[in-house]
């Protein structure tokens, strides 16, 4: 596959906007549904279809259109149970961006930094649907993300990490006549027996690391010493959860927590709930405006142990934003690790921060299923590469009265450079210096002072 590469996404192609939003993140535009829906099509094959039609919508009652002045509106007859029901094609421009960052992810794989987003809505005004789901399928695997609704005529914004992928990598799916188009295949479940409509705009590219940011993971808990963050929540959980020492199922130092479910499955249903309010490296990040946490990402890694057990699909969903709204990721066919990730800045935790985690699986299961968790860890991509200590090796004074200065530096720092002729008065002469690499240099104004003194800091915020 040809793939165009991309670093910090600040430029595009034509027809592709993109903005800036707190904290110097970059947003991507890849769809809004302005010009057509020509690239929205069908999935489901003849005979199996329950979509009437696709159109352009003005309609805003719940505002639902979040880019523009459109937004692509879906009809369904009914809904009922799971189906592959449409697929929207992505433009060239925007496949070989989303390209590039799969090809920067397969380099150096990295969580809690790009993020594929878009916003969606259904409308409960003539559908008796209580509850529905959208589930985002890309590439063709048996791997997918989804969204929880609960109540209807809500606008929920769909968040899909794409350095978590599956144990072999993120995957695209690339269609099109020429072949250089990917494929977001959307798959709806629900229970409506009247015609719904639902919404979907601004399928967009979240980078979240500025200019200049290194990402930092810190754990918070690896599960080795206890488990109070974890409560159990539901009648199948089996005894308290206890701490494993298999290394098969540890991701982060010597243990992991473990859940056991009974064999009686009993479908959709909340098993534990972890509480994020004992880990104080967590505080001050969720007193922060939502709009100011989107660097800051909560991820986990999650095991489920099928050996003796009939289950041949299995789906973990969360509920960082109380009832009414879950995220689900689901997996097929085997037991690899499959690392969860929430942005802080999607949810809105005008509470105690507590996750609530919900199961549901292919049932039954013919023997209890042992659930694994581990290495819980905080991501900031944003964080400042301070260095210990660095030194000025080179005062270079030039013709013209100007002065070069070099300095030892790290990758994605900056500096400020001041000047003074009395160690008393300092001069700004320049304070959004960008490293250079390893050595930054800078020449200083023309200077007819009988002697100057410089100082070098690199700047945290």
């Amino acid at each position: 596959m040809n793939r165009a590469r991309v670093g910090k996404i600040v430029s595009v192609a034509a027809g592709l906007a993109v903005t800036g939003i707190a904290g110097a993140e970059t947003v991507t535009l890849l769809e809004s549904f302005e010009e057509n829906i020509e690239n929205v099509y069908h999935y489901a094959a003849e005979g199996e279809r329950r979509i009437t039609a696709f159109a352009q919508s003005e309609i805003n009652d719940y505002d639902q259109i979040t880019d523009g002045k459109k937004a692509l509106k879906v009809s369904f007859e009914a809904i009922s149970g799971w189906k592959q029901d449409f697929g929207v094609l992505l433009s060239p421009e925007s496949t070989a961006i989303l390209e590039g960052v799969v090809e920067e992810l397969e380099e150096a794989s990295e969580l809690g930094r790009y993020y594929l987003l878009y916003d969606i809505t259904w409308d409960k005004l003539e559908s008796d649907a209580a509850w529905s789901n959208n589930p985002l399928n890309f590439g063709g695997h048996a791997t997918g993300i989804q969204i929880e609704w609960r109540g209807g005529n809500q606008m929920v914004t769909m968040t899909y990490d794409l350095g978590a992928g599956l144990p072999e990598g993120f995957l695209l799916a690339l269609e099109g006549d020429n072949g250089d188009q990917t494929a977001m295949r959307f798959i709806f479940n629900g229970n409506s027996t009247l015609p719904m409509d639902i919404y979907v705009d601004n399928i967009r590219l979240l980078d979240t690391k500025p200019e200049g940011g290194v990402t930092e993971v810190s754990v918070l808990d690896s599960f080795e010493k206890g488990l109070d963050s974890l409560q159990q929540t539901g009648p199948r959980v089996i005894d308290a959860p206890t701490i494993n020492a298999n290394a098969l199922y540890i991701t982060e130092g010597l243990g992991s927590a473990k859940f056991v479910l009974s064999d009686t499955s009993v479908g959709y249903q909340k098993d534990f709930s972890i509480q994020l309010d004992i880990y104080p490296e967590l505080e001050g990040i969720l007193q922060l405006p939502q709009e100011e946490r989107l660097q800051y990402s909560l991820a986990w890694d999650w095991i489920v142990e099928t050996e003796g057990a009939t289950v041949n699909w299995f789906q973990e969903t969360l509920a960082p934003v109380g009832p009414g709204m879950g995220m689900t990721e689901s997996w097929a066919g085997d037991g690899n690790v499959k690392t969860r990730v929430i942005n802080l800045g999607m949810v809105e935790w005008d509470f105690l921060p507590i996750i609530t985690v919900f199961h549901n699986s292919s049932r039954p299961w013919g023997t209890p299923v042992n659930l694994y968790l581990d290495n819980l860890r905080l991501i900031n991509t944003g964080a400042t590469n301070v260095q210990e200590s660095f030194e000025i090796f080179s005062v270079e004074r030039n013709a013209g009265g100007t002065v070069t200065l070099s300095w030892s530096s790290v990758e994605g720092a900056r500096y400020a450079i001041d000047s003074s002729i009395d160690l008393k008065s300092w001069l700004e002469l320049d304070d959004d210096i960008g490293s250079e690499g390893d050595t930054t240099s800078f020449t200083t104004p023309a200077d007819e002072a009988e002697k100057t003194f410089y100082r070098v800091k690199q700047l945290t915020e």
